[in-house]
């Protein structure tokens, strides 16, 4: 139900929480996500973004937070803004979130942003959210910055109930990898350039863009330094088939990165290393396990579709969040950055694919 208190209830204001009282602050609101953590800030402040964050109250008591990522456009002089996976506040309290959005514009235009980009995880189609961005002048991004339909997994349930969930040929595979003595590990920092050589290898084989390796050095060590993910792998004889990192936060975790072999899938060591992923998140408390990337409308032809039914197999359901919106603070330099930038992206991507195509792995 929608709040019927006005505005002029709440209070904004910059928070100066340290990393670890920001994080609390955030666990307990609604649409908390992993990316609105100080770890998240921290892991991608060696690309240039620098956080700012601000806080709605009421009473002294948050109801509403966002942590804003701005990184310099050198050439430009600017900035762009970008609250990822936020803000977090109840979607049906449109006077938190309309606030919200007003104080990242204001932050917005002080720190000389060309945009601000919001994608918070409110479902798709929910007419009350939908209205007050439009209201406040956010339009639908051009392109989404993360996955905007991901496959969610309710981990409040007995285990005996979550595996009778997952498809009868999903089961089987977890009972062919244990039969052929797949072992599920924990790795720490030291495994993480086996992991990017197993990323890379998988980058490779499905062409998809592989940033270079500093870039992942420093998301995953921050990561895995600040307790806010792990580190997994499938191995079998000595090898290593698969791994996946996962991040976790309050009472939800994501299957944010995942790697495999050619070599070595007949023994399904996929299959095993998320059922062991889903048992260890649940001991853990968490409800929710976001398998993350999923497509728009699932079909046969979609690049997706074996990923699709392979999360589908665990017993994860599709679901489609409002995505990825835009204020465009000036509009020039909007239209250039949304158009122009783009283009030129997209060609610099595809020479890199087709250089990663003959790369050695």
């Amino acid at each position: 139900m929608v709040s019927s208190r006005t505005a002029a209830h709440l209070t904004l204001r910059k928070a100066d929480e340290p990393g670890d009282a920001w994080d609390a602050l955030v666990a307990e609101l609604p649409g908390r996500h992993l990316f609105q953590t100080d770890a998240w800030a921290r892991a991608k402040a060696p690309a240039g973004w620098r956080p700012e964050r601000l806080v709605i109250e009421e009473d002294g008591q948050p109801v509403g937070a966002a942590q804003t990522l701005f990184r310099p456009l050198l050439l430009l002089g600017r900035t762009v803004c970008y609250v990822p996976r936020g803000p977090c506040v109840d979607p049906d309290d449109s006077e938190a979130l309309g606030a919200l959005l007003c104080g990242l514009k204001e932050t917005a235009r002080a720190r000389g942003a060309i945009l601000v980009t919001v994608d918070p995880d409110i479902r798709e189609g929910h007419a009350g959210a939908l209205a007050v961005l439009r209201q406040h002048g956010f339009r639908p991004a051009a392109e989404q910055v993360q996955f905007r339909t991901t496959m969610l997994l309710n981990l409040a349930r007995p285990e005996e109930e979550m595996r009778a969930a997952m498809r009868r040929e999903a089961r089987y595979y977890v009972n062919v990898a244990r039969r052929n003595q797949v072992s599920i590990e924990e790795g720490s920092s030291s495994d993480l350039p086996l992991f990017y050589r197993l990323y890379r290898e998988t980058a490779v084989r499905q062409r998809f863009l592989l940033r270079p390796w500093p870039y992942y050095r420093a998301v995953w060590e921050s990561l895995l330094a600040s307790d806010r993910g792990r580190l997994f792998f499938a191995r079998h004889g000595g090898g290593t088939l698969a791994g996946a990192l996962i991040g976790h936060f309050a009472d939800r975790a994501w299957d944010l990165y995942g790697a495999s072999r050619n070599e070595g899938r007949e023994l399904r060591p996929n299959h095993l290393l998320q059922w062991e992923i889903i048992r260890w998140a649940r001991e853990r408390g968490c409800t929710t396990y976001d398998l993350w990337g999923a497509p728009d409308r699932p079909g046969p032809d979609d690049p997706m579709a074996g990923v699709y039914q392979f999360k589908r197999s665990l017993g994860a359901h599709l679901q489609a969040w409002i995505g990825a919106w835009d204020y465009p603070v000036s509009r020039p330099l909007y239209f250039a950055w949304t158009v122009i930038v783009p283009r030129l992206l997209a060609v610099w991507r595809r020479a890199s694919l087709r250089g990663s195509g003959s790369a050695n792995t």
